[in-house]
């Protein structure tokens, strides 16, 4: 299994949707590749700090959000985004 395909496979595979098979594969690359163990630590990390955001668990400083809310006011297509 490549790396690409194993970032394509990411979700299911931490939401247990593979089969035996794929889950094995899986973790004989994460055995084997550097980078995917560093991307997948970094994708759990993630979504940890999101988990904690929406649980105000950690605040943002102003001046932060204030950049963050003016970055996404630059960069969205069509959707509107919560201030």
């Amino acid at each position: 299994m490549e790396c690409k395909e194993v970032v394509d496979l990411l979700i299911d595979y931490l939401e247990h949707r593979l089969t035996p098979l794929e889950h094995k594969e899986i973790e004989a690359h994460f055995e084997a590749c550097a980078e995917c163990q560093t991307f997948l630590r970094t994708y759990n990390s993630t979504v940890t700090l999101i988990r904690d955001l929406r649980q105000d668990k950690i605040q943002i400083p102003e001046p932060v959000k204030e950049r963050l809310q003016e970055f996404l006011k630059q960069h969205r297509s069509d959707r509107t985004y919560v201030q």
